[in-house]
């Protein structure tokens, strides 16, 4: 929910570039909301929306993603889900960056509503028992991901383990047997698997880059990783 996410009380952003923030003992990355388009504005090239789901408004920054062409403008009253990463503007203005147009879909399926607001209900008690716990999570007992997942991007699925594009090769890892478990695979792991393919950084930037597109989430940890669409 907006006022969860944004609200000073509950999150706190930490580190120099204050673009880290916490809920209780767990450090957010990517973030889903639900809601009702209340006002939006173009802005060179990128969309600014603001959005309203229910506990308050806060801007969703829209840009546009590699060879993704023009940016779909989703009109007043629409409701939509965007998933993206909790930002910070001149140490004070926060709002939802979304890096690729498919990180932003209209909600055609009400339904989708009320199942939002039943998995906050569920996070928000997931997030208060690892607080109580003191941060420890059990691997088995991580907090599910959206059934309405992310759409997925232009590229395959399964991916392309002989392409010489990083984004292929690591939609195809994701996509191992291996992968597939609640914990994902660790980052060593998905360098380990690569065999020198790619360096170490370059993994680790396109991981990254997964992750700012909704493509892939942290799961136990900041170094295990899980692809949205497996």
């Amino acid at each position: 929910m907006v006022k969860s996410a944004l609200d000073d009380a509950a999150v706190t952003a930490t580190g120099k570039d204050k673009d880290t923030y916490m809920f209780g003992n767990l450090s957010l990355a990517n973030v889903t909301l639900v809601g009702k388009v209340v006002g939006v504005k173009r802005q060179s090239s990128r969309l600014v929306y603001s959005l309203d789901d229910g506990t308050g408004v806060c801007d969703v920054i829209v840009f546009p993603g590699d060879d993704d062409g023009d940016l779909q403008e989703f009109a007043v009253n629409t409701y939509i889900r965007v998933y993206g990463n909790l930002k910070m503007l001149n140490n004070k203005d926060r709002h939802i960056a979304a890096y690729t147009p498919n990180a932003v879909r209209a909600i055609t399926d009400f339904n989708e509503i009320t199942f939002h607001q039943l998995e906050v209900v569920y996070a928000t008690g997931h997030a208060n028992q690892t607080k109580a716990a003191g941060g420890a999570v059990a691997a088995g007992n991580m907090a599910p991901m959206n059934a309405y997942s992310v759409p997925a991007a232009k590229t395959a699925v399964q991916g392309n383990v002989h392409s010489e594009n990083i984004a292929d090769v690591l939609a195809h890892v994701f996509h191992l047997p291996e992968a597939l478990t609640d914990q994902g695979l660790c980052i060593d792991r998905i360098i380990e698997l690569l065999n020198g393919k790619f360096t170490a950084e370059a993994v680790r930037m396109g991981v990254e880059e997964m992750t700012c597109q909704g493509m892939a989430y942290s799961t136990i940890d900041d170094d295990h990783f899980r692809a949205t669409d497996a």
